[in-house]
């Protein structure tokens, strides 16, 4: 199982977005996707989950079974679910998640635990980290494979490059193991700013040709608005706004699996 995990120390970048849709090309694909909601506002889990009304029959291919709650990798006792087919299972964001800061050292054995006991059953595992960073985020970032970070172009936005770096270093003298950066992702970005187009330019003369700069950006567009409302991957749609970003999105995947590849080989 490979995990990958969204983040960044800002909200408002994008990042959920980006992570259902992570899942939805992966189960597309026929993989068994894993998707763990960290965040106690639980708007992933909102769009991903199965209805309880829903018909469990295949016929909503993008909507998750829900196998539990986020929370409870966290506890002592784990149970892995049954294993399934191709799609998506989702442990969903509650409440419950903000009791982890409390007990952050067992709660991160724990969760070492239960992805251990998850490996052998899924493909891929997403998680959706907090808009904040915290105990959550980093149990997340020491257990990762992969760690992929949108990125907002505005100024207050910027500003937090050096502080994400920082906790990125701060994991990773905490790991066993290398994390793999997949890069900064522009996200959320309005091609008419002159400040954010200012912003990518420079962003591109420090960075870019480096694994620091993701080669490629999502910009604002009114298809994964309509995306997330529906509860649907926007290259479903036949709108022309949700097949441009749809085909931006697909563009992104493809270098997210490439790269994961090539650190791989």
């Amino acid at each position: 199982m490979k995990t990958v995990v969204i983040n960044n120390e800002k909200g408002g970048v994008g990042k959920t977005m980006i992570a259902v849709h992570m899942a939805w090309f992966f189960a597309e694909a026929d993989a068994r996707v894993l998707f763990i909601d960290l965040d106690v506002q639980r708007n992933a889990s909102s769009v991903l989950a199965r209805a309880d009304d829903a018909p469990d029959d295949g016929s909503l291919p993008w909507q998750a079974r829900v196998v539990g709650e986020a929370a409870s990798l966290f506890d002592e006792g784990f149970e892995p679910p049954a294993p399934a087919g191709p799609g998506i299972s989702i442990y969903v964001g509650s409440e419950a998640l903000g009791t982890i800061d409390s007990r952050f050292e067992s709660a991160a054995a724990c969760l070492r635990t239960a992805i251990d006991a998850l490996h052998p059953l899924f493909d891929f595992c997403i998680i959706d980290t907090p808009p904040t960073w915290g105990s959550k985020n980093f149990s997340a970032l020491l257990i990762a494979d992969y760690l992929i970070a949108p990125l907002q172009l505005e100024q207050f936005a910027m500003d937090g490059i050096n502080s994400l770096l920082s906790s990125i270093a701060s994991v990773e003298k905490a790991r066993d193991t290398d994390l793999t950066f997949l890069g900064l992702l522009p996200s959320m970005f309005q091609s008419n700013s002159v400040i954010q187009k200012a912003n990518l330019k420079n962003l591109v003369a420090n960075l870019g040709g480096t694994d620091l700069l993701f080669p490629g950006v999502l910009t604002v567009r009114q298809g994964y608005v309509e995306a997330i409302h529906n509860r649907m991957p926007v290259w479903t749609s036949k709108k022309t706004a949700a097949v441009e970003a749809g085909r931006e999105m697909k563009l992104v995947f493809k270098v997210i699996v490439d790269r994961m590849l090539e650190k791989t080989a």
